[in-house]
Formats: C-alpha cells, structure tokens, sequence
C-alpha cells in the first residue's frame, strides 16, 4: 500500500472516528437538556411539596388525602385560548412560588387544559380567557377519587360569575392580583400566597383588572363527578 493510500486510509479513519465522537458527544447533549427540562412528576412533586411546606392547618388537612404517585395516568394534551397569558405568570409570581410557576409554564404543553362551561352560560370573551388544567383527580395524570388539584388561569379584565359545587374546596392564588367574593361578603383583594376557603355549596366569584390571574386550586368531595354549577341568581359585577 503507498504512502498516499496509506495516509487517505488514516485520514479517512480520523475522520469516522471523530464524527463519531461528535454524534455522541452531541446526542449526550440533547439528553443532558431534556434532563435538564421539568418533567411532569417533577412539577407534581414541586406542588406537593410547596403544598405541605406551607404548613397551613387546611392545607395540611385536604394534602392528607393526596395520592402516592406511584402510577401517572396518561393524558392527552390540549390547549384553551387563555394559555397565552400563562408565560407572564412567572414574573407576577414572588420568589417563594416563581419556580411552581415556572415548572408549569414549562410542563403546559403536556397538560390538558379546559373550560367547564360553554355560550350562551358564559360569554365568548370569558371563554377567550379563562380555563383550567387538573393534575391530581379523576383525569388527571395523578389519579385521585377524593381529591382534585390543578390550576385556573384567568385572563386580564376577566369575572368568573358566581358559581358553587358540592366539593369544599381551597385556593391559592399564585401569581397576578385578583379579587375574590364569598357569599354577602365585599370583593377583597387576594394576593400571591393567601388561602381561600370555600365551604361545599358555598357560593363564590372571581375577578381580574390589568393583571392575568394564576391560582392553585383543591377540590375534596365523596364524589368529584359533582362539577361546578353557576348561579344565576346573582350577578359578579355588583
């Protein structure tokens, strides 16, 4: 074999070889940063976490019925309108609930997120900007026949008119400013951090100004089949 051939032989070989290191040093890479991305039970496990280290007494009541997590249920993802104000949530959110947040904006993709109610109930611009994704629950990825966690996300200049359902149910706003109604009491402003207690049938309402609203909610029912009923009775912009 001459010295040309010889040569091109090693060059050839050098080559393949480096091409080979580069496709692995490169498939290690894309590993690395999927890795790197929240995973679904990453962001449950975040939510449990920042649920029980709140060591709020009602909290820690309803967190008694949360389910093991030993085996997700898969869920088909889907989009509502309102997703398009979710990744401003993590800048409305204090430091101590920011990576919640921003678990979730990275994890919205691969939930299923819907809207309980439909015209001429609602409007079409509540519809636009409103909706809701559940983790924990009878659909969620975490199945749970007692307890239901997720998160309602509602758009700037939004009210959620007055509705109740048999669940006792707590949330937690966690990132924009919003006000809250209960029963005969006025509207209070509720800020990222407070713990809103809802007693079965008791009857509520939401409303945003400027900001989108992001709040973590549970539900705990014998029966969470029971959604939420409106009620017509009364109207959220008195």
């Amino acid at each position: 074999m001459g010295v040309v051939t010889r040569r091109a032989l090693l060059d050839g070989m050098w080559r393949a070889g480096a091409l080979c290191l580069s496709s692995t040093a490169l498939a290690r890479s894309v590993d690395s940063q999927a890795e790197s991305l929240p995973s679904l039970p990453s962001l449950l496990s975040v939510a449990q976490r920042w649920l029980i280290g709140l060591n709020e007494p009602l909290v820690s009541e309803f967190m008694t019925d949360w389910p093991d997590g030993s085996a997700l249920r898969e869920v088909l993802p889907s989009q509502v309108p309102v997703v398009r104000h979710l990744g401003l949530m993590p800048a409305l959110a204090p430091s101590s609930i920011a990576p919640l947040v921003q678990h979730l904006v990275m994890q919205s993709n691969h939930l299923e997120w819907r809207r309980s109610y439909q015209p001429p109930a609602v409007s079409t611009q509540f519809m636009e900007n409103y909706g809701w994704t559940e983790w924990v629950g009878l659909k969620g990825p975490l199945p749970s026949l007692h307890l239901a966690c997720g998160v309602l996300l509602l758009g700037p200049e939004t009210d959620y008119p007055w509705h109740r359902h048999a669940a006792e149910e707590i949330y937690l706003p966690l990132a924009g400013r919003g006000l809250w109604r209960q029963g005969d009491e006025p509207w209070q402003e509720r800020l990222p951090g407070a713990v809103i207690h809802h007693r079965s049938w008791e009857r509520h309402a939401m409303r945003t100004s400027k900001e989108p609203m992001l709040a973590l909610y549970l539900w705990r029912a014998a029966d969470l089949r029971q959604g939420s009923t409106l009620d017509g009775e009364r109207e959220s912009a008195d």
